[in-house]
């Protein structure tokens, strides 16, 4: 089934991708091979943090990632669990900033 995600395959939406500092690299420093130990995984993800740390589109990249949802890899020096508890605190924040505003005029009664 293909997820359809709202972006739109237009050349300037994937522009950033040229300023990388992994444009060109071997993908499999950002990708977990089949059976991957956990200590490899590790040196991989940290080989991969390293190069994207002095990216100029780090933050471009870890966004695009959570906008479509990406479950694999790293992106932006970030891993899948890493974005999702970004996604998770700022929804968090968001309701906790809804539930402290005004109450509605008829749940005042």
């Amino acid at each position: 089934m293909i997820r359809h995600t709202g972006l739109r395959p237009i050349a300037s939406a994937w522009r950033w991708q040229e300023s990388a500092a992994c444009h060109g690299a071997d993908s499999a420093l950002f990708y977990a091979p089949e059976g991957e130990y956990a200590f490899a995984r590790l040196q991989r993800e940290e080989r991969a943090r390293q190069l994207c740390a002095g990216c100029p589109v780090r933050e471009e990249c870890a966004e695009f990632a959570m906008a479509i949802g990406d479950r694999h890899g790293m992106w932006g020096g970030t891993t899948h669990r890493e974005r999702v508890a970004v996604l998770r605190r700022s929804r968090n924040r968001a309701s906790t900033a809804d539930q402290s505003g005004t109450q509605r005029p008829e749940a005042r009664r």
